[in-house]
């Protein structure tokens, strides 16, 4: 038995006998062993007689829950670790958090072992967890975990909601942006889902993770609930999360400036303010007096939004636009999408056969969307799990061409099209146009069919299709967003009956009012 395997055994006979709150050295030695095994932060929350509450999380394993795993050591007799565990659920559980107990008596572990009646949660012997850290800490751990929790809710791919921790690919110079050039304020503008929302998540995570004095000034506000789409309705929004009070609550535009001085002083230095979904307030008095306040160094903004904070940017004329850095997420590069893809899979404990041309493929359909690498990524772990199968095949791609979920979300950006010319320029793009698109191809395009935009509003509304998931923008250059739109666009009848009524619809308007003749 080698030195370290002794102290982990001495340890866990230490543990047995359990610690008390003045003096919990043993469960302190537990802690550092596990930071230690795993090369990762771990936060103490309570520790008290034969208990020890901490957080941390685990980098290198891609499933659901490693992100925010909330632990449970216990070394009590088993009518108080039932107890201990119940409260432990009560207080602590929530949806997508893993909630793990570290039983250091054996008698500990068959009292809770079966006791929480949910899919993350996962009860660890004291001979386990002396494997876990004496062996090879991730790999032993993730067999646990694949042992013990069902493979469904452990499956890590959510195409609906933000990429948080180790499910955040990519994105590194943005991120190396947004932390190196603190002095810059940004508008992060682009599609809906392709990760402007895990952008500043992330941002903010790692802030906290290198201990950044940003971290302690950082506001987060997400606009999207505000329903008072007013001047003083926003700023009144805004002040209130940020220091809610009474004064917050009688806060005008114009007041705004003085708030946030007030703020810098009390917090010793400029807010770092994350404002998401403010495309609906971006216009107005409210964020005008923000972007005055950022340029006299009260505070940094980084705004997150999709057309109209778009065509703010784009405009040479909005006060804002001129005090902020434009930043477009484009699609992942290759590397991310497969990380994002095969990591999950394989940590899942699925083979994947043939990865490269299965990414090949997958690059090709899903233009390298994040949110749509998500979806298939969930389907074929989905697929693997229903059918008890651990291997992953390319030909699985093709398989689903009929699978209503895809087709689904594929041309959901179809259907948020505005019925003229959007929606006329979307669905003749996907019908005759491959590769690169210029203003000047899709002018001479609509041209063939009588109908006509000017220069400035084909750049228009090319930047919308893009901003709606139809099209893509890398390296300043358009593109169809990805391969499985135009194919499902197509199987749904989209090209040909679509096309044809928006076509009518849009020649008829532009006969009306002159743009062209009958």
């Amino acid at each position: 038995m080698s030195t370290n395997n002794r102290s982990y055994v001495d340890l866990f006979g230490r543990l047995a006998g359990g610690w008390v709150e003045s003096h919990p050295t043993a469960a302190q030695e537990l802690l550092q062993a596990w930071r230690e095994a795993f090369r990762t932060e771990a936060e103490v929350r309570e520790i008290g007689n034969g208990c020890m509450y901490f957080t941390t999380d685990i980098a290198e394993i891609f499933l659901r829950g490693m992100d925010d795993i909330h632990c449970l050591a216990l070394s009590k007799p088993e009518d108080e670790a039932r107890r201990a565990v119940q409260e432990f659920r009560r207080r602590i559980g929530a949806p997508g958090r893993l909630l793990v107990v570290l039983a250091c008596r054996e008698e500990t572990y068959w009292a809770v072992r079966g006791l929480i009646g949910q899919s993350l949660f996962l009860a660890l012997s004291p001979a386990e967890i002396l494997s876990i850290l004496a062996t090879s800490p991730v790999q032993t751990l993730k067999s646990f975990v694949r042992w013990k929790i069902p493979l469904r809710s452990l499956i890590p791919y959510n195409y609906l909601r933000p990429a948080l921790g180790n499910l955040f690919f990519g994105r590194h110079a943005e991120l190396h942006r947004l932390i190196q050039e603190e002095q810059v304020s940004w508008a992060i503008a682009g599609p809906g889902r392709i990760g402007k929302t895990s952008l500043i998540k992330e941002y903010h995570r790692r802030l906290i993770r290198s201990r950044d004095p940003r971290a302690q000034r950082l506001v987060d506000i997400d606009f999207h609930p505000c329903s008072n789409a007013t001047s003083d309705g926003v700023a009144r929004y805004f002040a209130m999360h940020t220091d809610s009070s009474s004064r917050s609550h009688r806060m005008t535009a114009d007041g705004l400036i003085d708030f946030l001085r007030r703020q810098r002083a009390m917090c010793g230095g400029p807010l770092e303010l994350l404002l998401d979904e403010v495309d609906e307030v971006c216009h107005g008095l409210a964020f005008d007096r923000i972007g005055e306040a950022a340029k006299l160094g009260l505070c940094r903004l980084i705004l997150c939004g999709r057309a109209e904070l778009l065509d703010m940017m784009l405009s040479r004329t909005a006060p804002l636009a001129g005090r902020l850095d434009l930043l477009r997420p484009t699609p992942l590069e290759e590397a991310e999408a497969r990380d994002l893809i095969l990591r999950p899979l394989m940590d899942l404990g699925m083979t994947v056969e043939e990865p490269q041309r299965l990414m090949e493929r997958l690059s090709q359909l899903t233009g390298r969307l994040p949110n749509v690498l998500q979806l298939y990524g969930k389907i074929f772990a989905e697929h693997a799990i229903d059918n008890k199968l651990d291997r992953i095949s390319p030909n699985l791609v093709d398989s689903l061409d009929c699978n209503f979920e895809v087709a689904r979300q594929v041309t959901s950006p179809l259907t948020e099209l505005d019925a003229g010319e959007e929606r006329f320029l979307a669905l003749s793009l996907l019908k005759e146009l491959r590769g690169e698109i210029t203003v000047a191809s899709a002018q001479a395009l609509v041209n063939r069919y009588g109908v006509s935009f000017s220069q400035q509003r084909t750049l228009e509304l090319l930047n919308r299709l893009v901003v709606t998931n139809v099209l893509s923008w890398r390296r300043g250059r358009f593109s169809v967003a990805n391969e499985a739109l135009r194919n499902y666009a197509e199987m749904l009848g989209y090209l040909d009956q679509g096309l044809e009524e928006a076509w009518t619809k849009l020649r008829s308007q532009q006969i009306d009012r002159g743009v062209v003749a009958a």
